[in-house]
């Protein structure tokens, strides 16, 4: 019985196997290279005939943001809202319509 006790630590804890996406559209291939910044990791994606998408397990509760490196050389940040473990969660950007960075 004390078993059944673990079940709610677990589902909080991110022992589940859902995995929320992450997309951006880059249809102008702006973009060289993307970076999921979450929960204290990094996480690269992949591109994808036109899309940079990345498939994660959420372990945190939290925010972070995709970083996103312009063949130019320059950076643009994409907020991730609020994250949640255990919540199947599918994020989609426009590449132009995020944040340059500084």
């Amino acid at each position: 019985m004390k078993w059944l006790n673990l079940i709610p630590i677990c589902v909080f804890a991110g022992c589940s196997d859902v995995q929320s996406s992450f997309t951006v559209i880059d249809d102008g291939a702006t973009i060289q290279s993307a970076q999921l910044e979450l929960c204290g990791t990094i996480t690269p994606l992949a591109r994808h005939d036109g899309r940079l998408t990345v498939n994660k397990r959420i372990n945190c509760e939290g925010s972070g943001y995709i970083r996103l490196f312009e063949v130019g050389g320059g950076e643009r940040l994409c907020p991730v809202g609020y994250v949640t473990p255990g919540l199947e969660q599918h994020l989609t950007y426009e590449a132009d319509e995020c944040a340059k960075s500084a």
